[in-house]
């Protein structure tokens, strides 16, 4: 595993460039046996050296790591246990998406160091947690914690009822004083540096679609109140706070909570990004309208499968693609995604086509101005999604289940066996070329541009702009 600390940006931005160079200049072949030949990781944050010595400081009672995804299950392992190395006394608990779909898997492989799993929603369950201390066995008896028996079976508490959001805390723009600003902008729209934060003013989600974990980890919509809202964007605007990067899950399906939203970084006059991405199939004029006049400067709308047995756009996407047009026609910077490589379970054969499918509708909503870019995404399995639990074990596929870097959205995990892995490899790299050929962005598995952008001259767009086309 390579390490790239947080002192390290410019090495950093060399290496990474250094790797699109070798991806621009290698045949697709040799980028799938490159797959199938290397196992490396590239870790980027503070080195272990770094950490260890940051706890050394503190001296901390009790220590936490957020295991974000399941794709970084190995880098979880490893950091636990050198902390508990060193630091034998501390108890570790994790939590998170990983931590919650995986217990038992992340607790069996860190041998020990990790001590109690926070499955699920965890701000008051980690309360109790701390408060439990010195007596940390008692912590094992509440609601919401996970951990390994004498014989290394898993207990699982029950969870407890979701967080009431009004009994949180709003976040002090004050304890992050200390973090520098970014040099660049790494994940949002624009070379210009300025103070940004990502937020989230509502958890949970009305659908369950079948790729996706957060009705798991946070159940049904949730919103925070219009009055604590304007709290914190008074405090976040007091602290010097210029925009703000939306990471809702579900933003679009209470229309008057999302106007109020927009109404209110208006009156503080903040600017706003979306990265969680919003319902395109919820989209409507009044909305589009709104969005244009609020200070979006960039907006992600996925195109998404709604149910297992969606493989392509549903009807009530296509019929929305105009609106992508419309917000971007007035300088929104719209971008969205498609998954890749979905099965289809009662006729694995025909996986491929619904692929070939796919890249088209995605290439012309590129090459006729409906969005700025499109994200490739192939299906990742995510534990505990529908999906998992569709391919876990069908013999029409072949499902990776313990290589940890295959829960990431950017590369394949589930192959039919009729379509073989290279081949879907294949297909996937292609479909990636096709689109970094027509638009603005890098070039590789992400639609933001910034320094590493290729330049608008570059590039060439021709086309109509008929919605019409989008029959799929």
């Amino acid at each position: 595993m390579e390490s790239v600390g947080t002192g390290q940006t410019q090495t950093l931005s060399k290496l990474l460039e250094s790797r699109l160079n070798v991806l621009e200049n290698s045949s697709t072949e040799s980028l799938v046996d490159y797959w199938f030949e290397r196992n490396t990781l590239l870790r980027i944050g503070l080195s272990d050296r770094e950490i260890l010595d940051q706890i050394d400081s503190f001296k901390p009672d009790l220590i936490g790591i957020s295991s974000l995804a399941s794709c970084m299950h190995q880098s979880f392992v490893t950091l636990a246990r050198r902390i508990k190395e060193r630091n034998p006394a501390i108890p570790i608990v994790a939590g998170g998406q990983h931590a919650t779909a995986m217990s038992f898997e992340l607790l069996r492989d860190s041998a020990g160091a990790i001590d109690l799993i926070v499955v699920g929603e965890g701000e008051i369950v980690l309360s109790e947690i701390v408060s439990s201390l010195p007596d940390f066995s008692a912590a094992r008896k509440l609601d919401g914690v996970a951990y390994l028996d004498v014989d290394g079976n898993l207990v699982k508490n029950k969870r407890p009822n979701w967080v009431d959001l009004s009994t949180l805390a709003l976040l002090d723009p004050h304890l992050m004083e200390h973090v520098p600003l970014p040099l660049v902008p790494v994940h949002t729209f624009g070379n210009t540096p300025t103070r940004y934060t990502d937020i989230m003013f509502s958890v949970g989600c009305h659908r369950g679609c079948p790729y996706c974990f957060s009705p798991v980890m946070r159940g049904k919509l949730r919103q925070l109140s219009e009055s604590r809202i304007a709290r914190q964007l008074r405090m976040l605007k007091e602290a010097g706070y210029d925009e703000l990067v939306l990471q809702d899950d579900d933003l679009l399906k209470n229309k008057e909570f999302f106007m109020s939203l927009l109404r209110l970084f208006k009156e503080h006059g903040l600017s706003w990004q979306d990265n969680g991405g919003m319902e395109l199939e919820l989209l409507d004029e009044e909305l589009v309208d709104a969005i244009i006049d609020s200070g979006c400067k960039s907006i992600y709308i996925p195109v998404n499968p709604r149910q297992l047995a969606d493989r392509l756009p549903t009807a009530a996407a296509i019929a929305n693609v105009r609106f992508l047009k419309s917000l971007k026609d007035a300088g929104v910077y719209t971008f969205t995604s498609g998954i890749y490589g979905v099965p289809n379970l009662e006729k694995p054969s025909e996986t491929y086509d619904d692929l070939l499918r796919l890249r088209d509708f995605h290439i012309r909503l590129v090459a006729e101005n409906y969005v700025d870019a499109s994200l490739v995404f192939p299906l990742s399995a995510l534990p505990g999604t529908p999906w998992f639990r569709a391919v876990n074990g069908n013999t029409d596929f072949e499902f990776e289940q313990n290589r940890w870097i295959g829960y990431s959205i950017f590369v394949p995990q589930v192959y039919p066996k009729a379509l073989g892995k290279r081949r879907l490899w294949h297909e996937i790299i292609e479909t990636q070329r096709a689109l970094s050929e027509i638009q603005v962005t890098y070039p590789w598995f992400s639609a933001f541009p910034n320094r590493l952008s290729w330049s608008p001259e570059s590039v060439l767009v021709e086309g109509n702009c008929s919605h019409e086309v989008f029959a799929c």
